[in-house]
C-alpha cells in the first residue's frame, strides 16, 4: 500500500471516512432517462468512477423541482419520482467503499425556456425597490 497522503483515508468533523483523498467533482452529466430519472448509463458512469478507486463521488446536478431544469437530461428529484433508481445509482457509486454525495441544485431562473416552459419571464420581472450597490 502507498504511503502517500493522496491513499490515505480521511475522517471527517462528522465522523465519517473517505477511503482515500482521490475525489470526482460535481460535474452536470446530463444522461438521466426520460424520466429524468437516473438509469443505466449513470449507473455504469458512476460504477467506473468508484471502481477506479475515487474515494469520494460528488454526482451532478440533482434537480429538486420538475419545472425548473438545466438541460433536457438532467436528473431530477422531488416527491413524484419513485427512488428505487436512486439507490441503485447511490450502490453502483459506493462500489469498493467510495463516499457518494448528492449535489441538490435549483438553478432559479437560470433555465433553457425550451425545457422549462412554464418559467417565469425575466424580462417582466421588476425590483420592489432600486437595487443600490456598495
Amino acid at each position: 500500500m502507498s504511503t502517500s497522503p493522496l491513499f490515505q483515508p480521511l475522517r471527517l468533523p462528522n465522523g465519517q471516512t473517505i477511503p482515500n483523498r482521490i475525489a470526482k467533482a460535481a460535474m452536470e452529466e446530463n444522461m438521466a432517462d426520460l424520466r429524468h430519472l437516473p438509469g443505466k448509463s449513470l449507473r455504469r458512469l458512476y460504477r467506473q468512477w468508484a471502481e477506479g478507486g475515487a474515494g469520494l463521488i460528488i454526482t451532478g446536478n440533482v434537480m429538486v423541482a420538475p419545472d425548473a431544469v438545466t438541460g433536457p437530461a438532467g436528473v431530477i428529484l422531488d416527491a413524484s419520482q419513485p427512488l428505487a433508481p436512486f439507490r441503485d445509482w447511490a450502490a453502483a457509486g459506493r462500489i469498493n467503499g467510495a463516499r457518494l454525495w448528492m449535489q441538490i441544485n435549483h438553478p432559479g431562473r437560470q433555465v433553457f425556456a425550451r425545457t422549462t416552459p412554464d418559467a417565469a419571464d425575466v424580462a417582466k420581472t421588476r425590483a420592489p425597490e432600486p437595487c443600490v450597490f456598495p
